[in-house]
């Protein structure tokens, strides 16, 4: 029967048009950060009510643990998404004064002014807002932190922007139960999660999910969110290039400063041959280092502030 059931099989699910979602109660501790919503809902991308049960259980078990992350203070409050906000107008404006070139009459360049003022309101910050502050300059930010407006630049139909929000906020979602921040996403990181959470996935759905990730680091490369060289619209230096699933269901892994492997079958002539495999170590190229600050500031700006 269509609807939905918070008990047994079906509990959670709620079925709208052809398409099974996840239906959850928002404790009230946790409402405020939902802007006051009672309820949680997620699109489980399916009319297949075996593989909707599949989705809700673990989409549940995600949900749960942001739950308790709110309650136990990991997941930011408003005030603290405030300075965190500001902390990010704070290091566009240092990465834009980057770009300035030239002195004042002070021998001051527009980099050191826009380091200085930022500097001037970490100083006004106290406790947790002056640390949220902080990391936002630093990058330090949630995954999903500029998920939005990668979704708003990239225009696309209202189904297919849904389904890639789903699909960037479950490798989102990854990230806090493992605590891993932004800055903080490499080859071995993504190589961690294309193993547990992608290989898995039937082969279309797998692909759809790399090329959400793919897409949302272009637009972070772009923006500058993290680092990166742009080549033809691409992020070159991106930790989801070349993370591919066979079709044989093997991994083509490379991780972050280690040897790549990679791993061929093969069967040739007859039953009765011998399984050949072959490993072929290559050493990867060195990861993109930052740039140099152009001169040091004063003041107790943490050293963590590496806008680059």
């Amino acid at each position: 029967m269509a609807g939905k059931s918070s008990k047994g099989a079906m509990r959670l699910l709620d079925l709208r048009g052809q398409t099974w979602w996840m239906k959850i109660d928002i404790p009230k501790t946790c409402r405020p950060h939902f802007n006051g919503r009672t309820a949680y809902l997620e699109n489980l991308q399916t009319g297949d009510v075996r593989l909707a049960k599949e989705r809700r259980d673990e989409a549940e078990r995600e949900v749960r643990e942001l739950f308790k992350g709110i309650k136990s203070g990991k997941v930011v409050s408003s005030e603290r998404q405030a300075a965190q906000e500001r902390g990010l107008l704070w290091r566009e404006a240092v990465r834009e004064a980057q770009d300035v070139d030239g002195v004042d009459a002070h021998g001051w360049t527009a980099e050191d002014d826009a380091r200085f003022a930022a500097e001037a309101e970490y100083d006004r910050l106290r406790g947790r807002e002056r640390q949220e502050f902080a990391d936002a300059v630093a990058g330090k930010v949630a995954v999903e932190e500029h998920l939005e407006a990668y979704l708003t630049a990239i225009k696309l139909a209202p189904k297919t922007t849904n389904e890639r929000r789903g699909l960037v906020m479950r490798f989102a979602r990854w990230c806090q139960q493992q605590g891993y921040k932004l800055d903080g996403i490499n080859r071995r990181v993504v190589g961690q999660y294309v193993g547990e959470a992608i290989e898995p996935m039937d082969r279309s759905t797998a692909k759809k999910h790399l090329t959400a990730l793919r897409g949302y680091w272009d637009f972070l490369t772009r923006r500058g969110h993290v680092h990166g060289r742009m080549v033809k619209g691409k992020a070159v230096d991106s930790p989801w290039v070349d993370q591919e699933v066979a079709d044989n269901k093997r991994r083509v892994e490379r991780g972050d400063d280690d040897d790549e492997r990679e791993f061929a079958e093969g069967r040739s002539g007859m039953a009765g041959r011998e399984l050949r495999r072959s490993m072929g170590p290559q050493r990867l190229r060195p990861r993109h280092e930052p740039l140099p600050h152009r001169r040091a500031t004063r003041g107790g700006v943490p050293a963590s502030w590496a806008v680059t």
